[in-house]
């Protein structure tokens, strides 16, 4: 169905490039401020956005924002700091989001608006459609006049903060056995403003939900986040992610289930390049399917990925598949810059399967890439990789699960081409590879 061609995900990292637009300012007063719009709207409207439908009175606006030329929004948007591709800015063509203003809410408050999508993109209301299709766009119509998918924000009179929240959901569409619902409560976010510019970011969701009848099911439950710019570039940051829970279910028992996820990611630029540490802990994840449930406990991850060239990797993500050479001088110039990974502990304390629970593993390595690899080099003989790229691990298994995984067939070979050192009680491999030459445990590989 054409509905299901928009990421919601998409559609959010838009209002939040309005937001931030017209999050700028720095005076009190309603002309003033009236003024600011102006501008930061004509700035809109040159960068590929179209303003309808605005009224002004004492001290309320409302308008529309349009999005027309989704190539000139997709660049302007990722000179903004909002990743977004051109694939991702066309598909929202058409797509119209209302605003509703209102200046000097009270003493604390300099500038209050409303975001709320009133129509969809082209793309799903353009060409033939079918009866079901129709009288979905047309519920959809309802809940668009219904501001159901509502954004508030309220900027402070100092301009150096904001706060708001996403307007509670509770929405069931479709015919008896084959409702669609969608919930969100409670979310809610702060943060604060600098020299203009978003600095920080709180939020917090209680719950959400989509459920399609018995054949789907993906539900997140107390979600946390904090975002933190740290430097001078808008790469410099600080994030934190907390889940309670996550849970995917498909009708065929297909399913995943994550509990107590958190996350801590710290960036640093240097001469251009980025420095990433990545902590990360799962208290159980489940895999299901129609024949049984595997679970892991206590999942841990470690990481600093070292010399990445991000703003490159960016373009990378932005170029068009079929540009080959526009791609390799990108990929040249990452690995240019000498990249290096660090996982200094990544490990599982226990894995339950077919009624059986096993003791984990623990890896901990490096990697590195020659900064001096010419990709045409490695082209045209990829043997040149394993000269250009070393590493170090430490594997180690417990007993319990070095038997499991030696018992499956698509292991069963290398189980038996390497063995491990006894330490202990667990049963260990070092892993390396310098030079080109790859050994296990010192046996080279022939």
């Amino acid at each position: 169905m054409r509905l299901k061609r928009v990421g919601i995900g998409v559609a959010v990292v838009v209002i939040a490039a309005v937001i931030y637009t017209l999050s700028l300012g720095s005076d009190q007063l309603t002309q003033v401020l009236k003024e600011k719009v102006n501008q930061e709207l004509q700035t809109l409207q040159s960068q590929g956005f179209a303003i309808e439908d605005r009224e002004i009175s004492r001290n309320r606006e409302h308008f529309t924002i349009v999005v027309k030329e989704s190539e000139k929004i997709a660049r302007y948007l990722n000179r903004e700091g909002v990743a977004i591709t051109d694939e991702e800015s066309a598909s929202l063509q058409g797509l119209k989001i209302g605003v509703d203003l209102l200046y000097l809410k009270d003493s604390s408050t300099a500038l209050s608006f409303d975001l709320y999508p009133t129509s969809f993109p082209d793309a799903v209301t353009e060409g033939e459609l079918s009866s079901e299709e129709k009288e979905a766009l047309a519920k959809f119509d309802a809940l668009f006049r219904a501001k159901t998918f509502l954004v508030h924000i309220d900027i402070n009179a100092l301009f150096n903060g904001f706060k708001g929240y996403v307007k509670d959901i509770d929405e069931t569409l479709g015919k008896p056995g084959e409702e669609a619902t969608m919930q969100m409560k409670a979310m809610r976010f702060q943060g604060e403003i600098d020299n203009g510019k978003i600095s920080s970011v709180d939020q917090r969701l209680e719950r959400f939900l989509i459920k399609a009848g018995d054949e789907l099911l993906f539900e997140l439950l107390g979600i946390t986040s904090h975002y933190n710019i740290t430097g001078p570039t808008r790469y410099d940051t600080t994030a934190r992610y907390a889940i309670g829970k996550i849970s995917y279910k498909e009708a065929s028992k297909r399913g995943i289930t994550i509990e107590n996820m958190e996350t801590r990611i710290a960036t640093l630029m240097q001469n251009g390049l980025a420095d990433s540490e990545v902590s990360a802990k799962v208290h159980a994840l489940s895999l299901s399917d129609e024949n049984q449930t595997r679970k892991i406990t206590d999942f841990a991850l470690d990481m600093k990925v070292s010399n990445l060239d991000i703003k490159s990797f960016e373009a990378l993500q932005q170029t068009d598949a079929s540009d080959q050479q526009q791609i390799d001088r990108i990929v040249q110039k990452i690995l240019s810059g000498g990249l290096s990974i660090n996982i200094p502990n990544l490990s599982v304390d226990k894995f339950y399967t077919a009624g059986s629970a096993l003791d984990g593993f623990a890896l901990n390595g490096k990697f590195a890439i020659d900064k001096n690899l010419n990709l045409a080099d490695l082209q045209a003989n990829p043997m040149l990789g394993l000269h250009a790229i070393s590493a170090d691990l430490n594997l180690s298994f417990s007993e319990s699960f070095h038997t499991f995984i030696s018992q499956q067939p698509q292991a069963l070979i290398t189980m038996m081409m390497f063995r491990p050192k006894e330490k202990n009680g667990n049963k260990v491999y070092r892993i390396k590879l310098q030079n080109g030459l790859f050994n296990v445990n010192g046996v080279p590989l022939q």
